[in-house]
């Protein structure tokens, strides 16, 4: 995706716009930038760079307010360019790897592990087993857990959006498709909004990383939730699990 090139002032209103309605979830004003942000610049000032960022298509206008909210475009920026790593506690890094250090079966650890995605996160988790000899097709392959958290924000009170997103949990297919990509590339992922290409995930972010033995047994995990999603923890927490999973299967299977 090609972008304008935004100067360091656009940088930082659109940083804190985006920071402000992930927190609030309320549209954001200039005058609310201004007060509370240590910018140094006049609403005026922060007006004027809000409508040329409306303009090049990384914020929207609610009719009903005066404020602005991202667009897909806005978050795809901030992905990319402005987010920082969020660092998670020392108490959950040791919830994490308590997963490991009891002798379970593979499908306890990944039940275990998509149950934490979740519960770190208040998403939806999401862990998609290698192909083995027992888990081979994708509806078997696929674990969600913490489906209905998403009702659990604004966002998601329209009873047609529910409804299209809970039939593709269902279905499994739309998700699995994207996984199955990623696990070929390496790192973690995100997808957001209208990038998907399932209308039923149109409203929703995937975070999504890959797991496992090279060329051997890969799999995949990740998380489901609003566009406006906390990128910044969810990324931390995607890409700490997925090591520590190939970790443990280094060692489970050598």
């Amino acid at each position: 995706m090609q972008y304008p090139d935004l100067n360091q002032r656009k940088k930082k209103i659109l940083n804190w716009i985006i920071r402000s309605h992930i927190e609030t979830v309320m549209p954001v004003g200039s005058e609310t930038i201004a007060r509370e942000s240590n910018l140094g610049l006049s609403s005026a000032t922060i007006r004027n760079e809000m409508a040329d960022l409306e303009r090049m298509g990384y914020l929207r206008h609610l009719h009903t307010s005066s404020g602005r909210v991202p667009t897909d475009r806005g978050y795809r920026y901030y992905v990319d360019y402005l987010m920082k790593s969020k660092r998670i506690s020392e108490e959950e890094l040791d919830r994490i790897k308590r997963i490991y250090n009891r002798e379970r079966t593979l499908e306890d650890i990944m039940t275990n592990v998509s149950q934490i995605l979740s519960s770190l996160t208040s998403y939806t988790g999401m862990v998609l087993f290698p192909k083995t000899e027992g888990y081979s097709d994708y509806q078997g392959r696929l674990r969600l857990e913490g489906s209905w958290n998403i009702l659990n924000y604004p966002e998601f009170h329209d009873f047609d959006i529910i409804k299209r997103i809970f039939e593709a949990f269902e279905r499994k297919s739309p998700i699995f498709e994207i996984l199955n990509e990623d696990i070929e590339k390496i790192g973690v992922h995100i997808h957001i909004g209208s990038e998907n290409k399932s209308e039923g995930l149109q409203n929703c972010s995937l975070v999504i990383s890959r797991y496992g033995i090279e060329d051997e047994m890969i799999g995949g995990l990740g998380i489901i939730g609003p566009v406006r999603m906390d990128y910044e923890r969810v990324v931390s927490v995607v890409d700490i699990l997925s090591t520590a999973m190939t970790d443990y299967m280094s060692e489970f299977y050598h």
